[in-house]
């Protein structure tokens, strides 16, 4: 009866992503491609001692959430992969041990850059990026219940009313679980590519005559 409520609670959530809006908000904070198009309109401005002073933010900003998306988010999903990858390497195939580091970041490559042609009607890809979303949340849920607990035994919390502290706690938990899946990794490569864009202005500016 559990397995059936459970389908029941599964299939639901399908229809409520794929004949809403919701699905398309979800998948256009994800995209990568036209939020890097954004970023690099954005960047194209950007010149002189302002694109050398951001740049350097940039990568530090890069470097930050990279290390939060490789300790939240990577080393998750690489833990819940081994039994996939182990299933492979059962095979013989010696040279697919090199296939769990693919497999690790293809979660995290489908969430950021298919999420344009999911919204084309490509079904299977709508369904495996939905799969994948739901995975993702569910392998770094357990991480960041474990950081959220640490900041509650050491008090970050209770200056709060107890009704305002279990929720806060409880919204904390979802929020760093939602941006170890998603954000991190998402705002890591933002930060990078904009990055290398302002060095290149820096560069041209440099070139051109010297910054202004």
């Amino acid at each position: 009866m559990n397995d059936l409520f459970a389908w029941l609670f599964v299939a639901a959530v399908i229809l409520l992503l794929g004949y809403t809006d919701i699905a398309d908000g979800i998948f256009d904070a994800l995209d990568l491609s036209d939020n890097l198009k954004r970023a690099a309109e954005w960047a194209r401005g950007v010149r002189g001692v302002p694109a050398l002073v951001t740049m350097v933010c940039f990568v530090v900003l890069a470097f930050g959430f990279g290390l939060l998306a490789y300790r939240y988010d990577i080393l998750p999903t690489y833990r819940f992969v081994q039994p996939v990858a182990q299933d492979i390497l059962a095979t013989g195939a010696e040279w697919a041990a090199r296939l769990v580091v693919v497999l690790t970041f293809v979660p995290t490559f489908i969430e950021l850059a298919t999420p344009k042609l999911a919204q084309r009607s490509i079904k299977m890809l709508e369904w495996m990026a939905y799969f994948f979303i739901l995975f993702d949340f569910i392998t770094d849920y357990n991480e960041a219940v474990a950081l959220v607990e640490v900041w509650r035994r050491e008090g970050l919390f209770d200056q709060l009313p107890s009704f305002l502290a279990d929720a806060t706690v409880l919204m904390a938990k979802i929020g760093w679980t939602f941006a170890a899946s998603f954000a991190f990794e998402f705002l890591c490569i933002l930060f990078a590519i904009t990055s290398i864009l302002l060095f290149a202005n820096v560069k041209a500016t440099v070139a051109g005559g010297g910054a202004r």
